[in-house]
């Protein structure tokens, strides 16, 4: 199969990753203007078995394919993500409430609010992760993979 040009890969990502935000936002939107609505309900918008959050997983895992990164410290970076991976799905749950939390409590704005608290709670198991690998290196191995 031919490899995608820059041009063709931002033509078909830039407009799948818009509808699945454009949906996670109003329906995020839409749920949190409602006092009454459960936890449930707010997470339904960003659940990632949910198809907006799929079409923005498949715009994004088309566009970090075509980044070809040659400087060592970002391939050490990457390196340390790619370890960490497992580890920061499994621990993810716990902090994303907490995330979520702290971007209520800072106001962000709407529109960044799932961003915001991605990136929190992306940062927050990452850190985790990797001081775990660090301190107990071998007991993270069982665990983490």
């Amino acid at each position: 199969m031919k490899e995608w040009s820059w041009g063709k890969t931002l033509c078909v990502s830039l407009p799948l990753f818009a509808v699945g935000f454009v949906v996670t936002y109003l329906g995020f939107k839409a749920i949190t203007a409602n006092p009454d609505s459960t936890e449930q309900e707010v997470e339904l918008f960003f659940l990632y078995c949910s198809p907006q959050v799929a079409l923005m997983t498949v715009a994004l895992f088309q566009l970090v394919r075509k980044v070809k990164l040659r400087a060592s410290g970002w391939v050490a970076m990457m390196a340390n993500i790619t370890q960490c991976g497992l580890g920061i799905y499994l621990v993810h749950y716990f902090v994303v409430g907490g995330g979520y939390a702290l971007a209520d409590y800072l106001q962000v704005p709407v529109l960044l609010r799932i961003p915001v608290t991605a990136i929190i709670a992306f940062v927050c198991c990452w850190g985790f992760v990797a001081a775990c690998y660090k301190w107990t290196s071998r007991c993270s191995k069982k665990l983490f993979g």
